[in-house]
């Protein structure tokens, strides 16, 4: 469905970032996910730096207004997490799995997710910027008010989503299962979008919004030549 502008998650500028961590204490995951089984309070107010680990169990992990600066974090268990206001600056998390995360107000920036797991996961206020997500998997996902600004997503999976208000910009989808995904409203004049996996009929593409040069393009998905 069509994004208000005032609804577009807000971007934080450098120094807003900069200003936010300041409150934080820095801390390694292991200890704060030794700390959280221990306790059952989330984790709160925690900056993970420069993090090199792989095969982290962190499944259910509940943590809010954390950062992940410079963090590889490769083939590990974060499913099921609960994120609130939590950013993901320069990481890597390729092949981990967040299926059934919940992420309100999250922000990913500069990290690669290719092959992740998301499958099933709830998005609510959060923005993928400058991100490498091909071949992740965001299937049967919810994403109310998500946006994602200049990330290539090509050839991941978004099918059998719910989307309301999902923004996109500057972004490359080529090669999307979308099966089963309503797209109505859902502008990606702005995006390299090409070679979509849908029905037959294409249900999912009424509605849509793009450009010239895209309609041409999707028109073969409904048997249409178009003449140059």
């Amino acid at each position: 469905m069509h994004q208000p502008a005032e609804a577009v998650p807000h971007i934080h500028s450098a120094t807003e970032q900069s200003e936010a961590y300041r409150d934080l204490d820095e801390e390694c995951i292991d200890t704060a996910l030794e700390n959280w089984r221990e306790t059952e309070f989330q984790t709160t107010q925690r900056l993970f730096q420069s993090e090199n680990r792989q095969g982290v169990d962190a499944h259910d992990w509940e943590s809010d207004k954390c950062v992940f600066s410079h963090c590889a974090l490769l083939d590990s268990d974060f499913s099921k997490v609960t994120f609130s206001e939590v950013e993901f600056l320069d990481c890597d998390f390729s092949n981990t799995d967040f299926s059934g995360g919940f992420f309100k107000s999250c922000r990913f920036t500069r990290c690669k997710g290719v092959g992740a797991n998301f499958l099933q996961a709830v998005f609510k206020q959060t923005i993928f910027e400058d991100c490498l997500l091909m071949n992740a998997y965001f299937d049967e996902s919810n994403m109310v008010e998500v946006r994602f600004l200049r990330s290539d997503c090509t050839e991941a999976s978004f099918s059998q989503m719910d989307v309301d208000r999902l923004v996109l910009d500057e972004s490359k989808f080529i090669h999307n299962d979308l099966f089963k995904t309503p797209l109505k409203d859902i502008d990606f004049s702005k995006c390299a979008f090409s070679d979509p996996i849908v029905s037959m009929p294409p249900i999912e593409l009424e509605g849509v919004h793009v450009d010239a040069f895209q309609a041409a393009g999707l028109a073969r998905l409904m048997g249409v030549i178009v003449e140059a």
